[in-house]
């Protein structure tokens, strides 16, 4: 993800080196996560670094640089900074573009970015995007939710972080409405496995591509594969965040006490798994 933190955010950070700071620190270095910088805000975030700490702070700008996570924006000015992420913020086409408060002063709200992790809140929202940022997965089962009305929050949670969703890629093997019914009016990719003899059920699939383009979006697309090597899985992708199910979506639900979700953000899982679809045919 590439991500837009508050100022205090850095020093703060690489000047805490306890264990409490943990997560915060994984943030930094996490390789997935890329940083929106330019040398001016780097000088002015090195200004208040303790002096015991400079060489931690430039070794990671150093890290940022080889590994290719440093975003350059020169529009970003220390001086107004706060003005110049939100212009930055308003223009971006990057679906995963994540802001950061960590200080009440820095003037980071909601208002202004609405995707806005908040990294000292308690809010589910907040605990889900701060341990995406840290590790870049997150593992559940059916013991971490109560009630369905949970699981559904938790999802609805999970989807709020994108900036905006153009696309998803859903691959699964079944066909079902849940989990999807959300993405109204964003282009969909349905990937599934078709019945054989296909000539027999065809027109039952063309059906369903007219119900689901009819209930959910103007924008879906059904394609299908006989051969079930290739689509065995359930998975959601919107660009790089991928949620897996290993059961079917039906019964993602509390009296349901068999399926597990993995969350997982990877740019080169995603690029892997499109790597398949052109042996997906249309359903036209």
């Amino acid at each position: 993800m590439i991500l837009l933190p508050d100022l205090e955010f850095y020093s703060t950070t690489l000047n805490d080196f306890n264990y409490s700071n943990r997560e915060n620190l994984d943030i930094l270095f996490n390789k997935n996560n890329q940083f929106v910088l330019n040398r001016k805000v780097i000088d002015n975030i090195e200004e208040k670094i303790h002096p015991d700490n400079i060489e931690y702070f430039k070794s990671f700008i150093r890290e940022l640089i080889d590994d290719g996570r440093l975003e350059n924006i020169n529009d970003i000015e220390p001086e107004n900074y706060l003005e110049t992420s939100i212009k930055y913020y308003e223009i971006s086409n990057n679906e995963f573009l994540i802001p950061i408060k960590s200080s009440e002063v820095s003037g980071f709200k909601k208002d202004c970015f609405h995707n806005l992790l908040d990294i000292n809140s308690t809010n589910e929202y907040d605990v889900i995007l701060k341990q995406l940022l840290s590790t870049s997965y997150i593992q559940l089962t059916y013991q971490d939710f109560e009630s369905n009305n949970q699981i559904d929050e938790y999802l609805e949670n999970l989807f709020s972080i994108p900036k905006f969703i153009n696309e998803v890629h859903c691959f699964n093997r079944d066909i079902s409405f849940r989990f999807i019914d959300r993405f109204g009016r964003r282009k969909i990719n349905y990937y599934t496995l078709i019945k054989q003899p296909v000539r027999n059920y065809i027109s039952e699939y063309r059906a369903t591509k007219k119900e689901f383009t009819q209930k959910v979006s103007g924008k879906f697309k059904l394609f299908t594969i006989t051969n079930r090597s290739l689509i065995h899985e359930r998975k959601i992708f919107i660009n790089n965040l991928c949620i897996s199910f290993d059961n079917a979506f039906e019964n993602i639900l509390v009296e349901e006490p068999t399926w597990e979700i993995s969350i997982t953000y990877s740019k080169n899982k995603f690029e892997n798994w499109k790597k398949k679809i052109n042996q997906f045919i249309p359903i036209k």
